[in-house]
C-alpha cells in the first residue's frame, strides 16, 4: 500500500530518509514514517503527483483546505482518504461549506483531541474516529537517558509568542530553555528598535531574558529547525 501524507511543515521526503527534525518525530509527520510512506508538506502536489497513493492523510490546516478541495474531487476511485485533525478543532476550524464539503469526500475524519469528536461528527456524514499519534518508539530510545541523569528542567518548544506554555513553566519555578525567531531589520519592526534602543537580531531574547521573575531562564536565537528540534 503507498500512503502519503500531506502536512503543513515544508519538505518533501520518504520514510526510509526524513529530514532530520521528523526522524523522531510525534506529530503528524509521524503517520509517514510508521507507515512507511511520503511526506509532501506546505507546497501542494498536483493530482497527478498523487494519483498513484492508495491512501493520503491530509493534516487539515486552515490554509490547505481549499487545496485539498480540489486535489480530492479529482481523487481516483480506488484512493482512500483520512482528514487528520491536530489539537482543538473548535479553535481553528471554523464549520464552512468548503470544510464540510471536505470532510464528506473523506473516508474517515481521523481526531486526536477527544472533547472535538463530537462537534466533527456533526459536521459531517463520514465516521469520526478520536486516534492517538504513532510514536516511534524505536528511534525515540535512542535518546534514553537513565533517571539519575535526568535534568530538573522544563524545555520550550513552541516559539516565545506563545506565552500560555511559557507561564506554565516559569510558574514551576525551574529552568527554562526557549528559542526565539530572529528579529528581521525591516521598516515594520523599526518602531521596535527604537522603542528598545537595540537593534540585534535577538532583541526578543534579550527583552525575555530582562523580565522580573525567580526564574533561571535560558533563550537562543532560533536559526534552523534542525538546530530548533534538538
Amino acid at each position: 500500500m503507498r500512503v502519503l501524507v500531506m502536512g503543513g511543515n515544508p519538505g518533501r521526503w520518504n520514510y526510509t530518509n526524513p529530514d532530520p527534525p521528523y526522524r523522531i518525530a510525534n506529530g503528524v509527520e509521524a503517520w509517514a514514517i510508521a507507515l512507511k510512506g511520503d511526506w509532501i508538506g506546505r507546497k501542494m502536489p498536483t493530482s497527478a503527483e498523487i494519483e498513484d497513493y492508495d491512501l493520503v492523510i491530509a493534516n487539515l490546516n486552515p490554509a490547505n483546505i481549499p487545496s485539498y478541495l480540489r486535489l480530492i474531487r479529482r481523487k481516483p476511485a480506488k484512493q482512500r482518504w483520512v482528514a487528520l485533525i491536530e489539537g482543538c478543532g473548535f479553535d481553528y476550524l471554523d464549520a464552512s461549506p468548503t470544510l464540510r464539503e471536505l470532510m464528506n469526500l473523506c473516508n474517515l475524519v481521523a481526531n486526536i483531541n477527544l472533547y472535538t469528536t463530537a462537534y466533527l461528527q456533526h459536521l459531517t456524514t463520514t465516521p469520526v474516529e478520536w486516534i492517538g499519534i504513532p510514536y516511534p518508539i524505536q528511534q525515540v530510545k535512542e535518546f534514553e537517558t537513565s533517571p539519575d541523569l535526568h535534568r530538573n528542567e522544563v524545555l520550550i518548544c513552541p516559539r516565545q509568542q506563545r506565552t500560555p506554555s511559557f507561564l506554565v513553566a516559569e510558574a514551576l519555578g525551574v529552568p527554562v530553555r526557549a528559542y526565539f525567531q530572529k528579529v528581521s531589520r525591516t521598516p515594520k519592526n523599526l518602531k521596535l528598535y527604537l522603542e528598545e534602543g537595540y537593534f540585534g537580531k535577538d532583541l526578543r531574547v534579550k527583552r525575555w531574558l530582562e523580565e522580573k521573575n525567580s526564574t533561571l531562564k535560558i533563550g537562543e536565537v532560533e536559526r534552523d529547525m534542525p538546530t530548533f528540534w534538538r
